[in-house]
């Protein structure tokens, strides 16, 4: 017989998975924007990956990076699963050292690896929680998170990480986050807002370092334009006021941490898949143990 059946909801969220997802329609050209963050991570088959986003329109616009070709090779250990292939916050040291599985890896500036968990009980115990949710709302026209992260980092680093992600549909995003920084004076803490997109960005401003042209350049501007398919993005640092803008990627390049690219082991499959190719690094020229970062995001098609 016929029945009514429920309309698929547009605003869904996960609480005890870290997850919230919203769209603004299930048509073909709806906007959609994810973002996560995990209350105790799930080792050993973790992403350090908490406080992240990605947003989706037409096809992916701003990504997850890497490529998840074998378990456990370079590239997953050295980039894939962890914080810098991801849209989140990274706060690098040269001094510190990472671990996975007990052996050295990149130096990324990101997030800890978590301890194996052997129980379903320890998912639970204070000791493995990486990440609080704070709140979370929806309406007709918006969805707004709000989660902090600070324990996915080495305490000594950072104490506060909320991050709070406000989707005013059909295709404005604002992304707030406030970091509390550990050991200012005494330690480098080079914090570092991350994007990642499929397609190289087009940044705004001057052009005033060249590490490697055409690869690991850095703008003065505060605007980052990028399109894929029918859709794009455009992205305007508005905090802090005084910042520099680094896009890194390009072959060779596309999976680059501290100085190493780890490219993938076998060929990628791009149409299933989008490994990335290009990533923005928005820092602030000065440290301060208190930094708030504001970021406004436009969602457009290839009409506006």
């Amino acid at each position: 017989p016929s029945v009514t059946k429920p309309e698929v909801p547009t605003d869904w969220w996960s609480d005890k998975t870290g997850l919230s997802v919203s769209r603004t329609s299930w048509d073909t050209d709806a906007a959609m924007v994810w973002f996560f963050n995990s209350p105790s991570k799930k080792a050993a088959h973790e992403h350090r990956d908490n406080n992240t986003f990605c947003i989706f329109k037409d096809k992916p616009q701003i990504i997850h990076s890497g490529y998840y070709d074998a378990y456990g090779n370079s590239h997953y250990v050295n980039y894939h699963t962890r914080t810098i292939a991801h849209n989140s916050i990274c706060v690098y040291d040269s001094t510190e050292q990472y671990v996975n599985w007990g052996n050295n890896v990149s130096n990324d500036g990101g997030q800890i690896e978590s301890p194996t968990l052997y129980t379903y009980e320890d998912i639970f115990k204070p000791q493995f929680q990486r990440g609080e949710w704070l709140d979370w709302g929806y309406g007709e026209n918006y969805s707004y998170s709000i989660a902090d992260a600070a324990s996915s980092y080495d305490p000594d680093k950072l104490d506060r990480f909320t991050r709070r992600v406000l989707f005013y549909k059909p295709d404005q995003v604002i992304v707030l986050d406030h970091l509390g920084l550990q050991n200012t004076d005494a330690r480098q803490r080079d914090a570092k807002w991350i994007l990642h997109f499929q397609n190289q960005p087009h940044l705004s401003g001057n052009l005033i370092n060249s590490e490697v042209p055409d690869h690991i350049e850095t703008f003065d501007g505060k605007d980052v334009v990028q399109a894929n398919g029918k859709g794009n993005v455009a992205v305007r640092t508005l905090l802090p006021l005084n910042t520099t803008t680094t896009r890194i990627g390009g072959i060779g390049y596309e999976f680059y941490v501290d100085g190493i690219n780890y490219p993938v082991a076998s060929a990628m499959d791009t149409v299933h898949t989008t490994p990335g190719k290009w990533r923005i690094e928005v820092s602030p020229k000065a440290v301060s143990d208190t930094l708030v970062f504001l970021h406004t995001i436009k969602i457009g098609d290839d009409t506006r």
